[in-house]
């Protein structure tokens, strides 16, 4: 395709395969499926834990140290 073939294919693709193996395929299926199932965990975590504060907040005990505490160490969790 050339040198312009292959920026078009970089600009309009959802995946690209960097190699002429195709038996990359699964691998990549695999890691965008492990991907995902992280994502999510850490979106639950991260919900999960703010919904406690709130609930302790709404329950009358509006301890503001520890949400932000709780934040940070979802928003450390997340990353590591």
């Amino acid at each position: 395709m050339g040198i312009s073939g292959t920026a078009l294919a970089n600009e309009t693709s959802n995946a690209i395969l960097m190699s002429n193996d195709i038996r990359k395929v699964p691998e990549a299926i695999r890691l965008a499926r492990k991907t995902t199932r992280k994502l999510i965990e850490n979106v639950i975590i991260s919900v999960g834990f703010k919904c406690a504060i709130l609930a302790l907040a709404i329950a009358g005990y509006p301890l503001v140290w520890l949400a932000v505490l709780t934040d940070v160490g979802t928003c450390l969790l997340v990353i590591l």
